[in-house]
């Protein structure tokens, strides 16, 4: 197990890296990019237009023959690959975007020397996500933890009733991200439980999945 503060040390690093960080909002795209899309100084060649950009981090298994947009600083070195078999397992994502109305994950890859090895864009349905490991929730077992959205509001049952996780409970979880309040206030690291279902961190203790700690250095391609 490694301690959160290690975990977030990790997760900025690895932003950092693929040169794609979003925090609390959403990137202004150009306007006049069309046939190719044009998002934080980098292009991904053959993509729709992105409109929106949001920064997590998780992992996913790719679909084989999959297309894959790769992301770069020059739009001459962009390019559209396919994922290989035997290479399509646990690559680690930084951000996930909307563009042509379809969801994507942002792909990274590093080396052993912790350098960028790849970037690229992949089609959600292109996709199985993986689960980074566990959190238990250090609470009293008589109460409950509060379930947000990513759009900050009370995640509500059919009923409309607050969803809420019981205290001494363990669930799995799928990426990390960072929330942010109004005018920038950083509100904390939150977990997310599957769907548009967030815990915040500082009320469970994480477990991660066997081998997690190897995924930012997978090379997919």
């Amino acid at each position: 197990m490694k301690s959160f503060k290690l975990l977030n040390k990790r997760l900025f690093a690895a932003a950092t890296v693929a040169g794609a960080l979003l925090i609390g909002g959403v990137f202004a795209v150009n306007a006049n990019v069309s046939a190719d899309s044009y998002y934080g100084g980098e292009y991904a060649v053959g993509m729709p237009q992105i409109k929106s950009d949001e920064y997590h981090y998780g992992v996913v298994d790719l679909r084989v023959g999959a297309t894959v947009y790769q992301s770069t600083d020059e739009k001459k070195d962009s390019k559209m690959v396919k994922v290989q078999k035997g290479k399509n397992q646990n690559v680690t994502y930084s951000d996930i975007a909307v563009a042509g109305g379809q969801v994507y994950y942002y792909l990274m890859g590093m080396n052993a020397k912790g350098q960028q090895a790849y970037a690229g864009y992949i089609k959600k349905s292109d996709t199985t996500l993986n689960s980074v490991g566990k959190v238990h929730v250090n609470y009293n077992k008589h109460y409950g933890i509060q379930i947000w959205t990513n759009g900050h509001g009370p995640a509500k049952t059919s009923k409309g009733v607050n969803k809420k996780l019981p205290g001494q409970t363990n669930w799995k979880v799928y990426d990390t991200t960072p929330f942010y309040e109004g005018k920038g206030k950083f509100a904390g690291f939150f977990y997310n439980l599957g769907g548009d279902q967030y815990i915040a961190a500082k009320y469970v203790t994480f477990h991660e999945a066997p081998g997690f700690t190897q995924y930012s250095e997978w090379n997919p391609f």
